[in-house]
């Protein structure tokens, strides 16, 4: 079983996450816990005799005490959760709008390393939960006192069941303000975030919020499966029969599911018929994979692929006054489809977005800048058998509005 952590973000903490592939590292004096880290959690004032030599004993607490401000304030933190459903956390991190992602820590240790700081924490480690009436006498208890510093909240905060990675005096290098804060003219250098890239493998899951906004919702589904077309995604709802949120598998089609959505595709209209063209590329990829020219789900759009789609368009389709045969315009077009999903060589979703205002239907526009498409793994596994390909190609050509 993988090693899950969770990130709970608003829309546009998870639009950059997804779209830099990157973990957000804030300094510890920033947290809306003002209690967080805080210097007061490990007792200086007891000074003993032998500590002194000849200063005054607050001089020795202040300056013992001046070490862990000290460390506060050269500490930056990732916070992560075991939880993927609190629904405390879902309220006050983004009012249940936004989403959580579920990292996989085994992957991501693989890309944090010691250049990134003094000190870099490769693994999580949780946070213990203690009342402030606990906290350690610096001169008396045998104790990691900046661990101490670092991993000790408040019992109130224990509902979050926070695991932490930190970077101790972060490089600069690593470090970069936040899109809203490029035209402060004034700014603190602890508001600057440190971050850590990581793999696309590192994304196992994507959570999205019971009240998310349908157009932020399909934004963030295409972000997540252009950066990791594996990815699985839930949306949460509300438990009708419980105070508690239960996560549902999206895109968890079967057979039947993959009918219906065949013989709805979105199809541009022209003269009151509805274009061929999807349906046609569908057709074609059905045949190449029964011909065993297509082996995986990466669709790539060679010219074996705009062969085989003009030579179904001349046997189902035949001359159109209407609708021109060109395979690169379905081939874009059926991005639109919850089964299909453009990858680009580069630029992720902010790619797609900035061809789109241009003409990104020709050929050489598509194998210059796409990748290849990646239809569903179940989509991809039903059309290995035979009598499945037959059932979804009479479905796609009963839809030829001929």
């Amino acid at each position: 079983m993988s090693n899950l952590l969770y990130k709970y973000l608003d829309i546009n903490g998870a639009i950059m996450m997804l779209y830099y592939n990157d973990l957000m590292y804030t300094n510890a004096t920033m947290f809306n816990d003002p209690f967080d880290c805080h210097p007061s959690l490990i007792d200086c004032s007891n000074v003993p005799a032998e500590e002194r030599k000849g200063w005054p004993a607050n001089v020795i607490e202040e300056l013992h005490s001046n070490r862990f401000i000290n460390n506060r304030e050269n500490l930056w933190i990732c916070c992560l959760s075991k939880l993927y459903d609190s629904i405390l956390m879902w309220s006050y991190y983004n009012k249940h709008e936004g989403v959580c992602l579920g990292l996989n820590m085994d992957h991501v240790a693989k890309y944090i390393n010691t250049n990134y700081g003094m000190m870099v924490t490769i693994q999580g480690r949780d946070v213990q939960y203690r009342d402030i009436i606990n906290k350690p006498d610096y001169y008396r208890n045998q104790e990691d006192f900046f661990s101490y510093q670092v991993y000790t909240k408040a019992k109130a905060w224990e509902h979050e069941q926070e695991v932490r990675l930190f970077i101790f005096k972060p490089t600069p290098w690593f470090m970069k303000l936040l899109p809203f804060q490029h035209d402060k003219t004034e700014f603190n250098h602890k508001e600057i975030r440190t971050f850590v890239t990581i793999g696309a493998e590192c994304f196992e899951s994507l959570y999205l919020g019971v009240r998310i906004d349908s157009t932020n919702k399909e934004k963030i589904i295409q972000l997540a499966r252009t950066l990791n077309p594996n990815i699985k995604i839930y949306q949460m709802e509300a438990d009708p029969n419980a105070f508690s949120l239960i996560a549902k598998q999206e895109m968890n089609y079967n057979l039947n599911d993959y009918i219906d959505l065949f013989s709805n595709l979105h199809t541009n209209k022209q003269q009151g018929k509805n274009a061929p063209h999807k349906a046609i590329l569908l057709i074609s990829i059905i045949d190449l994979i029964a011909s065993h020219r297509i082996q995986t789900n990466e669709i790539v759009f060679t010219e074996e692929l705009e062969n085989c789609f003009h030579q179904n368009w001349k046997r189902y389709i035949g001359e159109s006054i209407i609708f021109n045969p060109k395979a690169g315009t379905p081939y874009w077009h059926l991005n639109s489809e919850p089964f299909w999903q453009l990858i680009p060589y580069e630029g992720g979703y902010e790619k797609i977005v900035k061809l789109q205002k241009g003409n990104p239907y020709s050929s050489k526009t598509i194998r210059e800048h796409i990748k290849f498409a990646v239809i569903d793994q179940t989509l991809f596994q039903l059309l290995q058998d035979n009598a499945n390909r037959t059932k979804l190609r009479e479905v796609l050509i009963n839809s030829l509005d001929i």
